[in-house]
């Protein structure tokens, strides 16, 4: 397996994980890939935004992405992760997917590291895997899907 940063060519390859990931939670709708592709090459083109992802025999089998923005609120630079995936025949890889965004949040300066989880993809293990290499639970997260014309 290999670990690189994806560059915009790569986002569009992305399109099998991410259906994969939006198919394997019933907490995820309606993926759209121009609009992950546009949002990304932004990100990545103005240097907020990266992608990291893991190639296994030629081709991409997951990937993490994230951003930094300022703390809203105090001092200090949060990176932020937006999803991570590894298709599960090739999950030994997330771990160091998860290592280069680290790596990468630190070269942005970044002074803390936010990560979540969808609460019914493997959660326990995921918290496991936080809690393990220093995370703290700080928050916890609520969704509700709003029905609105146009």
């Amino acid at each position: 397996m290999n670990i690189r940063q994806a560059v915009e060519s790569d986002l569009a390859a992305l399109a099998p994980c991410a259906e994969a990931f939006y198919a394997s939670s019933a907490k995820l709708h309606d993926f759209e890939l121009g609009r992950f592709v546009g949002l990304w090459k932004v990100l990545i083109s103005n240097g907020s935004g990266a992608v990291f992802v893991v190639e296994k025999d030629g081709a991409l089998v997951g990937a993490i992405g994230g951003m930094v923005h300022p703390e809203p609120y105090s001092k200090g630079t949060i990176a932020q992760e937006m999803f991570w995936f590894v298709q599960p025949f090739a999950r030994g890889g997330g771990v160091l997917l998860y290592r280069a965004f680290e790596a990468w949040a630190k070269t942005k300066k970044a002074t803390e590291l936010r990560m979540g989880y969808l609460i019914d993809l493997m959660p326990e293990k995921v918290a496991h895997f936080y809690e393990r290499v220093g995370f703290e639970r700080v928050e916890v997260g609520y969704s509700k899907r709003l029905l609105c014309a146009g």
